[in-house]
C-alpha cells in the first residue's frame, strides 16, 4: 500500500489536483493528454456531510492523497497563490493536519458566506459591505 499524505483544503468548492504527462506552461491553451487526477474535498463539503463540528473546529476538509503524487503536485504547483496564502496545505499525520488546520482558523479566503447581521447603527458587520447609503428611492416600495 502506498504511503499517503493528507493535504487540507480551506477553499469551499475543493480543487482537481492533476498531474500531466508533458507540463508546458507555454502550451497551457492547447488540448493536452490528461494526466493522474485527484479531487480535495472543499470545506463546504464538511457540510454535505453534516460534519458541522469539524466546520467550526477546523474549517479545512481533509483528503488523503499518495505521498509521490502530492509531492510532486506540491512541487510544480507551489507559486500558486492558494498555497502561498495557506488555503491549501499538506501534512503527513492527522494530529498534525489538525494543529495546521487550528493555526490557520482565521484565514479568510474570501469565499466565506456573507455575514448579513447590522450593527446598532445600521451599518453592515460584514466588511465586504458596500459603505455608502443606498438612494431611499430605490429601496422604497412605491404604489403597491
Amino acid at each position: 500500500m502506498p504511503e499517503m499524505l493528507l493535504i487540507g483544503c480551506k477553499l469551499p468548492h475543493g480543487i482537481v489536483m492533476e498531474l500531466p504527462p508533458n507540463p508546458n506552461k507555454d502550451d497551457f491553451m492547447k488540448p493536452r493528454a490528461h494526466g493522474h487526477r485527484v479531487t480535495l474535498n472543499g470545506a463546504a463539503s464538511l457540510y454535505n456531510q453534516r460534519q458541522k463540528k469539524a466546520v467550526s473546529t477546523f474549517e479545512y476538509a481533509l483528503t488523503p492523497v499518495e505521498k509521490s503524487f502530492a509531492e510532486e503536485w506540491f512541487k510544480r504547483n507551489g507559486d500558486r497563490d492558494f498555497i502561498k496564502n495557506g488555503f491549501v496545505f499538506i501534512a503527513d499525520k492527522q494530529d498534525r493536519a489538525e494543529g495546521i488546520a487550528k493555526e490557520r482558523r482565521d484565514l479568510a479566503t474570501g469565499l466565506e458566506p456573507l455575514n448579513g447581521d447590522t450593527s446598532s447603527t445600521g451599518v453592515p458587520v460584514d466588511p465586504r459591505f458596500t459603505r455608502r447609503n443606498p438612494d431611499p428611492k430605490l429601496i422604497e416600495p412605491t404604489g403597491i
